[in-house]
């Protein structure tokens, strides 16, 4: 048996230590730096009943060119948007902008300069049930 360690043997030992030692160097460098500064703090354009915010594709614009100038030719941003005067669909005239489910249950669409709201009454009772912010409008209006 030949008591000297073949080369393969040493330059394999080096190599598997060496990577080892190059990961945790890696590694204790990333851990180190924390978080990038590069990030945004971004305002929500709405909010989801669980609190989460919304910011929009527009803010994705900047870093994000090439996703973001797909994401607009895709059916999901062309039936979302952002809730203004020119993506409801629905009418806001009095007379004309309610909807009785049934003999109970009725909403309303309602504009006024706080904002754009569905409200939910009780129609034997004529009174509010619920006022609900709309945030964002889903869908084409091609159906209702």
């Amino acid at each position: 048996m030949n008591r000297f360690l073949d080369v393969r043997q040493i330059l394999g030992f080096l190599g598997v230590w060496g990577l080892v030692l190059l990961a945790l160097i890696v590694f204790d460098a990333c851990k180190e730096s924390g978080p990038s500064s590069a990030y945004v703090d971004l305002e929500p354009v709405a909010y989801h009943e669980n609190g989460q915010g919304f910011v929009g594709s527009e803010s994705c614009r900047e870093c994000h060119a090439d996703l973001y100038r797909s994401h607009m030719k895709t059916a999901h941003h062309r039936t979302s948007s952002v809730t203004d005067s020119g993506s409801v669909r629905g009418n806001f005239e009095a007379g004309r902008n309610t909807y009785n489910l049934n003999d109970s249950l009725g909403f309303r669409m309602v504009a006024d300069p706080n904002g754009w709201y569905q409200e939910s009454y009780w129609t034997k009772e004529g009174r509010m049930a619920s006022r609900d912010t709309l945030d964002i409008v889903i869908g084409s209006g091609t159906k209702g």
